[in-house]
């Protein structure tokens, strides 16, 4: 049992995943979509086909790369442990010119 004033540790809360991002913006996009299909397309004189067949093409691209992004993001990649050879060749050069370039 606990005192009043004293409070239990939180746990530490880990990332997790999250499907709610990715149904809010399919949508969003859907409804965006689904607007122009019912207020800027009759509004077109011509090319009312081709334009609407553009449009579809893109909500299914959206969408498509949406979810592919989704599902493809590692989320946080973790540092190395060790340095890359590049980072320590660049680390050790610039040692070099710093100590080097201050006679000359």
């Amino acid at each position: 049992m606990t005192s009043r004033g004293a409070q239990q540790p939180r746990p530490k809360k880990k990332w997790g995943e999250s499907l709610g991002g990715p149904c809010v913006l399919t949508g969003y996009i859907t409804a965006c979509v689904g607007a122009g299909y019912g207020f800027a397309l009759p509004l077109v004189q011509r090319s009312h086909f081709l334009l609407s067949v553009l449009l579809g093409v893109c909500l299914l691209l959206s969408i498509i790369f949406l979810w592919v992004t989704n599902l493809m993001d590692p989320g946080v990649v973790p540092p190395n442990a060790t340095k890359d050879v590049q980072v320590y060749c660049a680390e050790i050069d610039e040692k070099k010119s710093a100590s080097g370039g201050a006679g000359g």
